[in-house]
């Protein structure tokens, strides 16, 4: 429902002050997700899939490049850039999915089971780094937010119960 592709049974929700029915084109303008099912180019190498990604966002070529060389540091991407995304490990092609959102800048981010995949130590490196790209405050950061608005990253995860669990964390920029 936050994200407009369904509408709300009752009530109202808004993201940043834009109601989700009646603006969904500008709540759309401002979340990022990433869902459940892998979500990348397979045919595609990793730098191709995330300069794709942000081509059909917008972008301009120098800034797409700039953004794209960033995250391959940062989410270990350098070995395997040139590889297509159909030959890598299911983990790897997550934490390209993971990379790709942050190629855009948009104040909200959900993460649905974002880390189906992954090994506990991938895992906890891309969640360190979810929670460090939230708190960045450097002006130098290629990824910084331009606006001071919160980034929030919303995740949802199963129990074995079969139970939904959500989490959120938002910090100002």
């Amino acid at each position: 429902m936050l994200s407009t592709l369904t509408l709300p049974t009752d009530g109202t929700a808004k993201i940043l002050g834009y109601d989700v029915v009646k603006k969904p084109i500008e709540v759309r303008k401002r979340i990022s997700s990433v869902i459940q099912a892998t979500a990348v180019e397979l045919f595609l190498s990793v730098k191709d899939n995330l300069l794709t990604y942000a081509r059909f966002q917008g972008l301009d070529k120098a800034t797409a490049a700039r953004r794209a060389d960033a995250l391959i540091v940062e989410f270990q991407l350098g070995p395997e850039v040139d590889r297509k995304v159909q030959d890598l490990s299911g983990g790897f092609r997550r934490r390209v999915q993971v990379a790709k959102v942050f190629m855009v800048d948009t104040p909200v981010l959900f993460l649905d089971e974002f880390s189906t995949g992954m090994d506990p130590i991938l895992k906890r490196q891309v969640m360190n780094l979810l929670r460090a790209k939230s708190r960045k405050e450097e002006p130098s950061s290629s990824l910084r937010k331009s606006s001071a608005k919160p980034k929030t990253f919303a995740t949802t995860s199963s129990s074995s119960t079969g139970e939904n669990r959500s989490r959120a964390a938002t910090s100002t920029r």
